[in-house]
């Protein structure tokens, strides 16, 4: 069962990473804008198919040789580990490879079809205020209540743990590492719950103050689009991370009580199973912005979204001086990306790297 599920979820991120095209904005091809018009020109249909196949050949090509490394190694083993780890590795190379190769296609057939040339370029600004498209940030208090329940649970299972306490399983769900039953055996796990809590935190604050786009060709049916996608990103963001929250706290509290190693391995392998499920479907209902959101279509013919492609390094990286959002929406994928003009973009990334590192340091030195 436990390879099943290891197979799962690769599968699961092989298919979220070669569908990524289809669900970023129609007006973003591999990072470069496009009009409206043409997000169902054959040229970009082409390219999306064409990066799909690869992306496709490519994990199954690594699929292959994680199998084999647990053939011949064992799943148990270092190298069968090892193999599996590469190949999740490769697939998120694979891809990013593939994008700039299809980037590079995508810059010269905007070039070639002139598109956007002569026509009416027109930015929208929504004056709105965007914080009431999203859950009210109170939700956030549920966040300092878990904790607290994980706490009192720990304390009520305390004298029925055993002794030594199980800290890790290998790949079979067999205790390879132990420690005498003492508070800091079940640090780990709490501040694993602590650094979940805050990441998912953080998403809702990108997600709640990030930059509404809005289409230049239909302002009113993207505006629609975008508070639903803010809306149910906020939402996923928030009782996502209550639940994986309350998930490592359960955890916790099994692996005192002595529960079964095999059966609380397989409970993290489907953890992380209903992630990247959830990471699917969000992907294939929503897509970037809500451009998968179903919405009254009312098109202003001949506009066209303000081309600002030079604010973006390979279509990734956003830096514009001029504009105040931290947050903007990536050109591919789903979700937030910084704006590294500002300041802040770099506090926060050293902040974050900050509390990984003496999350990880602690982890490794307890």
């Amino acid at each position: 069962m436990i390879l099943a599920l290891y197979i799962l979820v690769f599968l699961l991120i092989l298919g979220l990473l070669s569908h990524t095209p289809y669900v970023t904005r129609k007006t973003e091809l591999f990072g470069v804008s496009i009009p409206s018009r043409a997000a169902d020109h054959e040229g970009c249909r082409r390219l999306r198919a064409s990066y799909r196949s690869r992306m496709l050949l490519s994990g199954g090509i690594l699929a292959v040789v994680a199998a084999l490394g647990f053939h011949l190694w064992g799943i148990t083993s270092a190298p069968g580990a090892l193999g599996f780890n590469a190949a999740l590795f490769g697939c998120g190379l694979a891809g990013f490879l593939l994008y700039l190769a299809c980037r590079r296609r995508a810059k010269r057939l905007k070039e070639e079809m002139g598109w956007g040339a002569g026509a009416e370029a027109l930015l929208v600004v929504d004056t709105e205020s965007p914080l009431g498209d999203t859950l009210s940030p109170a939700w956030l208090l549920l966040y300092l209540l878990i904790p607290v329940l994980t706490a009192m649970a720990i304390g009520l299972a305390w004298p029925y743990a055993a002794d030594p306490v199980p800290l890790h399983y290998d790949a079979l769900g067999r205790v390879d590492r132990t420690a005498p039953k003492t508070i800091a055996a079940v640090l780990p796990l709490l501040l694993s719950q602590a650094l979940v809590l805050l990441v998912c935190a953080g998403a809702f604050f990108a997600v709640r103050h990030g930059k509404r786009q809005i289409d230049a060709v239909d302002p009113e049916a993207s505006r629609s689009r975008e508070k639903r996608f803010r809306w149910i990103m906020s939402a996923s963001a928030l009782f996502g991370g209550a639940l994986i929250g309350i998930f490592f706290g359960g955890l916790q509290v099994l692996m005192l009580l002595g529960l079964s190693a095999r059966l609380i391995t397989a409970l993290s392998l489907a953890l992380t199973l209903g992630i990247a499920l959830g990471a699917a479907l969000l992907f294939a209902l929503v897509g970037q912005g809500g451009s998968r959101l179903r919405a009254p279509a009312k098109a202003r013919p001949g506009a066209v979204n303000r081309d600002d492609d030079r604010y973006w390094k390979l279509g990734c990286f956003y830096r514009n001086g001029e504009d105040p959002a931290v947050f903007v929406e990536k050109r591919f994928g789903i979700c937030y990306t910084l704006n590294w003009a500002r300041p802040a973009s770099w506090i926060i990334l050293g902040a974050l790297l900050l509390v990984i590192t003496g999350t990880v340091f602690f982890l490794g030195s307890a």
